[in-house]
């Protein structure tokens, strides 16, 4: 398999853009910060 650079950033573009919504969506529906007692 060949992986390029671009394929790379682009994977952890994506992962990074899923996880702050992920967040984002959390702190709007629980009020709380991140990690906050779970």
């Amino acid at each position: 398999m060949n992986i390029t650079i671009k394929e790379v950033l682009l994977t952890l573009l994506a992962a990074f853009l899923l996880y702050l919504t992920a967040v984002g969506l959390g702190m709007k529906g629980t009020k709380k910060k991140p990690g906050d007692g779970e």
